[in-house]
Formats: C-alpha cells, sequence, structure tokens
C-alpha cells in the first residue's frame, strides 16, 4: 500500500481552501493557485493520488532556481513542516497548500521575485502513507498562464521514494524529467490557445 502523488486532472472539479489567516483560494484540476496578498505568498496545489494508500501530506519545499532542470532534491531535514493534517485519499483528488508571511523568511523574496516575473518554479512535496512510512518526494513544476491570473499550471516533473530505490529508469536524469514536463505544458497551453 504505497500512495503516490500527481497532479490532477484537468477535468477534476475545483477545489476550494482557506488558510488559518481566513485567506481563501480556489484552484482547478491540473492547476496551482499562486498569489501574492498583503505581502504574503499564498500557494496551493490540487492533487491526486494515483497509488494505493492514503497519502499524507507531511512537508514542501520549494526551488526558484535558474536552471530548474539541474536542480536536486533536498535533504529531508531542510523541508518545512505541513502546519495543518492534509490527506489524499486512494484514487482521489485533494489540495496541498501552503504560506509564506513574513518577508524576512529566506524562501520569501527570491519566491516573490519569481511569481512578479511570470517564471516557472518547482514545488517539492514529501508525503507519507498513513502509519508515516514509506516516505516519497513528488517534485511539481509549476508554470505560470499566459495572463496575469493566479491559476498556474502543475505537472509531476519527478518522484523520489526515501526508504528505498528511486523510481527512475536506468540513465534518465532529473533534468530528463524536468524537461519532459516542461514540455508537456508548453504543447497542452498551445493547443488550448489554438482556434477551436
Amino acid at each position: 500500500m504505497r500512495p503516490l502523488l500527481s497532479a490532477s486532472r484537468l477535468t477534476d472539479a475545483d477545489l476550494k481552501m482557506s488558510w488559518v489567516d481566513e485567506h481563501r483560494a480556489r484552484v482547478g484540476g491540473g492547476r496551482a493557485s499562486i498569489e501574492i496578498v498583503d505581502d504574503r505568498i499564498y500557494l496551493a496545489m490540487s492533487l491526486r493520488n494515483v497509488g494505493s494508500g492514503v497519502a499524507v501530506l507531511q512537508a514542501w519545499n520549494v526551488r526558484v532556481d535558474r536552471d530548474l532542470a539541474k536542480a536536486p532534491f533536498g535533504q529531508p531535514e531542510e523541508f518545512r513542516g505541513q502546519p495543518r493534517d492534509l490527506y489524499v485519499s486512494t484514487g482521489d483528488a485533494g489540495f496541498w497548500q501552503a504560506a509564506i508571511r513574513d518577508p524576512d523568511d529566506p524562501l520569501y523574496s527570491g519566491l516573490r521575485e519569481t511569481i512578479e516575473e511570470h517564471r516557472s518554479f518547482l514545488i517539492d512535496v514529501l508525503y507519507t502513507n498513513d502509519d508515516g512510512d514509506q516516505r516519497a518526494i513528488t517534485r511539481f513544476v509549476v508554470v505560470p498562464p499566459e495572463n496575469e491570473g493566479t491559476q498556474w499550471f502543475c505537472s509531476v516533473g519527478r518522484h523520489t521514494y526515501l526508504d528505498r530505490p528511486k523510481p527512475q529508469v536506468e540513465g534518465a536524469s532529473a533534468a530528463d524529467a524536468t524537461q519532459v514536463a516542461f514540455s508537456a505544458w508548453a504543447t497542452l497551453r498551445t493547443a488550448r490557445t489554438m482556434p477551436e
């Protein structure tokens, strides 16, 4: 029984969520909600558990490297714990959320600049099964929309396990996986903007 997180389907229903400071957001299927409100950064993604066990979201990290394809996974101790319990049931959609409210936070300035410049970035989500075992990280590539909206695209760039051999194909690199995710979203964006 191992959970495996992916971006939700584009056809999945919108999900609504709120934060402890009463901020509220809506995120569409296959999307991430990325907002800066009153100097606070709010992040959320619509996810789907395509594995065989409940996914318990434990921690997260953001990468805003200029060369995202070469960005390594951080160490688990570098991740930030989830302030509330978030679960995604087997075969179902759910959400991930986080916020950075302090401008002095080490992630704040780089992430804010990335969002304001409409550049892609990475969100790594660390999760376990409901017993706290089978730790895994799924890396999501978050790509800005063509307009100035808050609904960005998100797609899986890579998975890695912390307690067993990695699930990559022999010879495949992080750069390969991330580039595939970027290419897939570029194709999708082109298809969605073509005249009917």
